[in-house]
C-alpha cells in the first residue's frame, strides 16, 4: 500500500510538473536527446563539403539553411566560452560576422564544445540551458543565409577554435549531425523533482525502468528509489 501511495504521488506530481518544467527544444528534439539548433532544417553545406570560394578547404561543420533572424537555440545545457561578433568570414566571403562557442557534456560527463556561427542578436550570458535561444541567425552577404554548426570533440578550445575549413586538417572538429544523432546529453540529477524530456533509455548507468517499456517517445521522466512502479502513458520513471 505504501508503495502505491507512492507511486501515485510520484505520477500526479509528475502530470503537474510536466507542462512547466519539462526541457524544452523549440527547434525540435534530435533522437537521444539534444535539441535541433534553429528553426531552420533544410541543410546545405555539409562535413567536408567543398565551398569554391574556399579552394583546396574542406567545411567543418554542417551549414542549416534558415532566415536571417531565425532563432538559434542551445543544443544543451553549457557555459559560454567565447562570443564575438567580428570573426572572419562569418558574415559572408570576407566580411565578419558572429558566433558562439559553448563547451556541453554527454551523458558520459565528457566535455565537447559546439560552434554556431553566422549569428546576430547575441544573447547568451555565461551558461546556457537547453533549449535557450542564444542568438538569431545573422546576414551571410553574397551567398544563401544559414547557421553554420561545428563540433569539437574530445574537448579543445586551441586558436583553431572558430575554423570553418580544414586544409589538411578537421583542426579537432568532427561530423555534427552524426555526433549529436548518436550521443546523449549530460543530465544533472542531483535536483531529484526536475523533470525533463525523456528520450533517452539509458544515462549514464541509471536505467529507464520498467525495462521493456519504449522510453524513446516518452515525454518526462522522475527519479525514484523504488522497484515496482511506474507513472503513465508516455512518462518513465528513472530508477536511481
Amino acid at each position: 500500500m505504501f508503495h502505491q501511495s507512492v507511486c501515485l504521488f510520484i505520477v500526479v506530481f509528475v502530470m503537474l510538473l510536466s507542462e512547466s518544467c519539462l526541457a524544452e527544444c523549440p527547434g525540435g528534439t534530435m533522437p537521444n536527446g539534444f535539441c535541433w539548433p534553429t528553426e531552420g532544417s533544410a541543410k546545405l553545406l555539409g562535413w567536408h563539403g567543398e565551398n569554391e570560394s574556399y579552394p583546396g578547404g574542406v567545411h567543418l561543420a554542417q551549414d542549416i539553411r534558415a532566415n536571417e533572424g531565425d532563432d538559434v537555440y542551445a543544443i544543451a545545457d553549457g557555459t559560454v566560452l567565447h562570443n564575438s561578433m567580428s570573426i572572419g568570414g562569418y558574415g559572408g566571403v570576407g566580411r565578419n560576422g558572429g558566433g558562439l562557442i559553448i563547451k556541453h557534456k554527454l551523458s558520459s560527463g565528457e566535455e565537447f564544445v559546439a560552434l554556431y556561427a553566422h549569428l546576430k542578436n547575441i544573447s547568451a550570458g555565461t551558461t546556457v540551458e537547453k533549449g535557450n535561444k542564444i542568438a538569431e541567425i545573422g546576414p551571410y552577404l553574397g551567398g544563401t543565409v544559414h547557421l553554420h554548426f561545428g563540433i569539437r570533440f574530445p574537448f579543445n578550445d586551441d586558436n583553431n577554435r572558430w575554423a570553418g575549413y580544414g586544409y589538411g586538417s578537421d583542426n579537432g572538429f568532427t561530423q555534427p549531425i552524426a555526433f549529436i544523432q548518436n550521443n546523449a546529453p549530460y543530465v544533472d540529477f542531483s535536483d531529484s523533482s526536475k523533470t525533463v524530456e525523456a528520450t533517452v533509455r539509458k544515462v549514464g548507468d541509471a536505467a529507464w525502468y520498467p525495462p521493456n517499456v519504449d522510453c524513446l517517445d516518452a515525454q518526462v521522466w522522475f527519479r525514484v528509489t523504488q522497484t515496482t512502479c511506474y507513472s503513465a502513458s508516455r512518462s518513465c520513471i528513472l530508477i536511481a
